[in-house]
């Protein structure tokens, strides 16, 4: 698991009003993004936002290639706005 420690102090100089985020999605059969690229699914255009790395099983890929495909199961952290990345995924 991917974590990110910030002191609380110091969240708003990284995290401005919150709206940026660390975000842990898992794709099922009914995501919008299953069976699609990184690059096809368009979280970066869609959702401003960055996929840091993705969980498959045991396996972690950190910033992962744009032809990744989306499987059922797959963990993917984003970081972006959080409502945006709501709207995509």
């Amino acid at each position: 698991v991917l974590e990110v420690n910030i002191p609380e102090t110091e969240q708003e100089n990284h995290f401005p009003h919150k709206e940026m985020t660390l975000q842990k999605v898992v794709v099922n059969t009914e995501s919008p993004v299953y069976g699609l690229s990184i690059k096809n699914a368009g979280i970066r255009e869609k959702a401003q936002a960055l996929i840091v790395g993705i969980e498959r099983g045991a396996n972690r890929i950190l910033n992962p290639s744009s032809d990744f495909t989306f499987d059922n199961g797959d963990v993917i952290w984003i970081v972006g706005n959080h409502k945006k990345i709501k709207e995509v995924i």
